[in-house]
């Protein structure tokens, strides 16, 4: 007969998976109000009453703990097990889990592998930029409300989730229109966003991409923004985004020689789901988009039950918005046959391969990225068309002279797609 052997549970990672912060047993004790706190002893290891005391101290510190991150779990109406949460992306999974949604792989497993290569190579992450070094200079931190899932809702990425099936159309002479004609007034009309799905085959022609290169250590490959020029007519694939994103610092349009565009078919059914006591999600509706609006409207109260769940949906809303749809797990088994696609395809045998996560889609990711890229370009291009200045970008942040503050807020006030007023780009700290 099988018998259950209950499992152990790492507080530490438990916390993390429910606040998204890396705890001590001190810290976590007072983020979730215990009322035990963690003594110290002089020495370790030496067994004297103090000692002894120490770890009882410990044990029931650590067991209150627990309790306390149980009864925060409860909340989330998850029936996954705690000892499954690694991070803030297995709370992500588990609810994309209980709407029904089923992965992109088992959905669309006859999808052009040598497409889906072409797609990967447009993957860069997020944009970290120093532009102005080792130079005192009086700088504001202006920040990107909810980066990723605004992105996401922005391009209705929703219906890429949620689609029975995800098929693409050859579209180089429409989406070339589309780079001809597009100026930096365009970019702040949710309207330009819709469909932007589309990845392009160019040659570079100093245009400013990103770049996969040594640079330095001719050792470790990283990523740089950087003037790209091919010298012998290599041509390289990159997003819509990204193409955009060089035309307006460049002020040069590139050249398009094939254009894919994605397009979601069909609806998977969904359940609909309570994601906190009183806030549910209708199958039509989107998810990330309830999320943040319910998370904008509780943080308008001030109780401190309130400021709980704006900061568990907020956690939702990061964590199921981006990183799980590029999830790629390592796998080690000596001599394995591969096919690589990319640029181009050819067969290798690895000692290591990597095999995809349960909602990996890499569709989903590279335009999410890219849409933070194409914000932090047109930020920086507006800036300094004003004759204003960029320090550094990060992400979903940068740095900017304090006197354009305003109009970088006024700029993309419009691109909000939420029914609570929040400013899209918010100063985080104004120091000189």
């Amino acid at each position: 007969r099988p018998i259950y052997r209950g499992c152990f549970i790492d507080c530490k990672t438990l916390a993390f998976a429910l606040t998204n912060e890396s705890h001590s047993l001190a810290s976590a004790l007072e983020k979730f109000d215990c009322s035990m706190r963690k003594s110290e002893a002089k020495e370790h290891g030496v067994i004297s009453e103090e000692y002894i005391n120490y770890n009882i101290n410990d044990t029931i510190a650590t067991h209150e703990l627990y309790i306390s991150l149980m009864e925060r779990y409860e909340k989330y109406g998850l029936k996954k097990l705690e000892s499954k949460l690694f991070s803030p992306a297995s709370i992500g999974k588990g609810y994309l889990e209980k709407l029904g949604i089923k992965s992109f792989s088992k959905l669309n497993s006859d999808f052009s592998k040598e497409i889906l290569g072409y797609t990967m190579t447009t993957y860069f992450g997020g944009r970290t930029e120093a532009m102005i070094s080792k130079t005192p200079i009086p700088v504001s931190y202006v920040d990107f409300t909810n980066m990723y899932p605004t992105i996401f809702v922005l391009l209705e990425m929703y219906k890429f989730l949620i689609a029975e099936k995800i098929t693409y159309q050859y579209t180089t002479k429409k989406t070339q229109e589309l780079l001809d004609t597009i100026t930096l007034d365009d970019i702040n009309k949710k309207e330009t966003w819709k469909g932007l799905t589309t990845i392009c085959r160019i040659i570079p022609d100093d245009d400013i991409l990103p770049v996969r290169s040594p640079y330095e250590n001719k050792n470790t490959t990283n990523i740089g923004t950087n003037y790209l020029e091919s010298k012998d007519g290599t041509s390289l694939w990159y997003t819509i985004h990204d193409l955009i994103a060089s035309k307006l610092l460049t002020g040069k349009t590139p050249k398009i020689l094939e254009a894919i565009t994605f397009v979601p078919q069909g609806t998977q059914a969904l359940q609909e789901i309570e994601v906190l006591k009183g806030i549910t999600v209708k199958s039509g509706e989107d998810f990330i988009k309830k999320i943040i609006e319910e998370r904008l409207r509780l943080k308008k109260s001030n109780t401190k039950q309130s400021d709980t769940n704006q900061n568990i949906l907020k956690i939702i809303a990061n964590a199921t918005s981006y990183g799980i749809f590029i999830q790629i797990d390592p796998k080690y088994k000596k001599n394995q046959p591969v096919t690589i696609h990319g640029l181009d395809s050819f067969d290798l045998t690895l000692d290591k391969t990597e095999d995809q996560g349960m909602f990996f889609n890499p569709i989903m990711s590279v335009f999410l990225t890219a849409g933070a890229r194409l914000v932090l370009a047109t930020a920086e291009t507006l800036v300094k068309s004003n004759n204003g200045y960029v320090a550094y970008c990060d992400t979903d942040s940068v740095f900017i002279s304090p006197d354009h503050v305003k109009l970088v807020q006024d700029f993309f006030k419009s691109l909000n797609p939420y029914n609570q007023d929040v400013e899209m780009f918010k100063v985080e700290k104004d120091k000189e």
